[in-house]
């Protein structure tokens, strides 16, 4: 039936015998109601004719042909979808978004093959996709750099080789834009090169990301940022990070913290601050850096114990993001690591929720357990023992608190340490814990219940050692919670849920 109705719309359409728009509208009405019924009539409808309604000035029309359009070519095969790759082209270049992105979305499906990934690649297609990161709208360009990232990944070879040259050329001509759009191509670089180091080395072959080292020169602050935010994202690979520190890049920076650290209202230092924290991280060598670069822990210890401090939020990112790596401990070892722990634990005790949060989170990262690395938990049973012994009864009674953010915050820290033996130790000296964790109704929200339930499955991991610290009472206990999963509900649960 729907496919009968379908097959007398489109021969009205065809005829011209009622209003095309209303038409298209109830084309498109069926599309969506009865999709089941008239797929397998879709490919047997001459579309091309519909293209030329993108051609009017009508915007109501255009709107609706476009939607129709989607609908009905994400019905066809792919092969015949790439028939229609001139007017797919065409779209490219019209006025209206909903018929760009409805080009977009077909360059996506050609993307899907290597033969129909050839129409994509073809020079004039290639250069209408790269001028939309130049576009207004951020929506097309975003779809700009999925497609060209999407093309990356099915063929980087084709993109960066064989048609280097057009696609350089292309680069360089949006580098002549205003920052926001040379940052595009930067971030569209970088996440091409982050597919692998030789991705990365052929992305610099470009010769286009070593103008990204220059931005560090503007007298706009904010292009600075962006500068730094791209930079920290190149050091995150083997490749990136050779290449950032041979660059001389990393010396430039620090010169610009010397100079900036005594001016409160430079903005730029939480960007410096952030960026080598996250050099530091991916660094080998952490043992000199200090000493290299001593101006930068000096601002993270100094500020750490001042909220108020406008660098302050990320001092305190850049203590949990070192916890997150062997070469990070080591660096956070060497730097006065009573100072800051014990401005951690003042946090707990006497600070607003989103305060007692943020060192929490950091706390999760200084105290997680990571089996392959007996260093790294030596280090987080000393930080731990740092903390003080009331320490683990204090996170309790923050677990213990309404308020879900705090609540799931200090969950999250026991969790941390929860897999490590000296972490079960510790948690079975503390009174009270045990019970609140066997608790089911004692949790803040949802996300908290299922934290609980991952503690538990933590404790169950290795049994013999959970019999030999908690006793086999206790740990049957635990493994019959852990089975029955976060959300099970006892009699006594529902009834007091009913009693309430």
């Amino acid at each position: 039936m729907a496919a009968e109705t379908l097959k007398r719309l489109w021969e009205d359409l065809q005829k011209g015998r009622s209003d095309g728009a209303k038409v298209l509208s109830e084309i498109n009405t069926l599309l969506v109601s009865s999709v089941s019924d008239v797929k397998e009539i879709v490919p047997e409808l001459p579309l091309a004719p519909l293209f030329g309604n993108l051609n009017c000035d009508n915007v109501e029309l255009v709107r609706v042909t476009s939607s129709v359009l989607e609908k009905l070519l994400d019905l066809m095969p792919l092969e015949l979808v790439c028939q229609l790759s001139t007017y797919v082209e065409v779209g490219l270049q019209h006025s209206e978004h909903s018929v760009i992105e409805l080009s977009v979305r077909q360059l996506k499906r050609y993307c899907s093959s290597a033969e129909s990934r050839s129409l994509v690649l073809a020079p004039t297609m290639l250069h209408l996709i790269m001028q939309m990161l130049d576009s207004e709208n951020l929506d097309l360009s975003k779809s700009a750099h999925d497609l060209i990232l999407l093309i990356s990944r099915g063929d980087r070879r084709s993109l960066l080789v064989d048609r280097k040259e057009v696609f350089a050329s292309d680069l360089r001509l949006l580098l002549e834009k205003n920052s926001t759009v040379r940052f595009r191509v930067y971030e569209l670089l970088i996440d091409i090169g982050a597919q692998s180091d030789d991705a990365l080395s052929e992305v610099l072959d470009l010769r286009i990301l070593q103008t990204l080292l220059t931005e560090l020169e503007s007298s706009d602050v904010l292009v600075q940022l962006n500068c730094l935010e791209m930079m920290s994202q190149l050091l995150t690979t083997a490749r990136g990070f050779e290449y950032v520190q041979s660059s001389g890049v990393i010396e430039q920076v620090y010169k610009v913290l010397v100079t900036a650290r005594n001016d409160p209202f430079i903005i730029i230092i939480p960007g410096i601050i952030k960026f080598f924290g996250v050099f530091w991280n991916f660094s080998l060598q952490n043992n000199t850096l200090t000493t290299k670069y001593p101006v930068v822990m000096e601002i993270v210890i100094q500020v750490l114990p001042d909220p108020a401090n406008s660098v302050w939020p990320v001092a305190m990112e850049t203590i949990g993001v070192l916890g997150t790596r062997p070469g990070g401990r080591i660096l956070l070892s060497s730097n006065k690591m009573d100072v800051v722990l014990k401005a951690l634990s003042n946090f707990l005790m006497n600070s607003k929720t989103e305060i007692r949060v943020k060192a929490l989170e950091a706390l999760s990262l200084l105290l997680s357990y990571n089996e392959l690395s007996p260093h790294g938990e030596a280090l987080s049973q000393e930080w731990c023992d740092m903390l003080g012994k009331d320490f683990l009864s204090h996170l309790l009674t923050l677990a213990n608190q309404p308020f879900p953010d705090l609540s799931t915050a200090a969950l999250k820290c026991t969790l941390a340490m929860s897999g490590a033996p000296w972490g079960q130790s510790y948690l079975q000296r503390t009174p009270g814990f045990i019970e609140y964790l066997l608790n089911r109704r004692a949790s803040s929200c949802k996300q908290a219940t299922i934290i609980k339930h991952s503690i538990v499955t933590a404790l169950v991991q290795d049994l013999a050692r959970c019999e030999a610290i908690f006793g086999q009472s206790i740990c049957l206990k635990f493994q019959a919670f852990q089975q029955e999963g976060p959300f099970h509900v006892t009699g006594e649960n529902i009834i007091d849920f009913q009693n309430s």
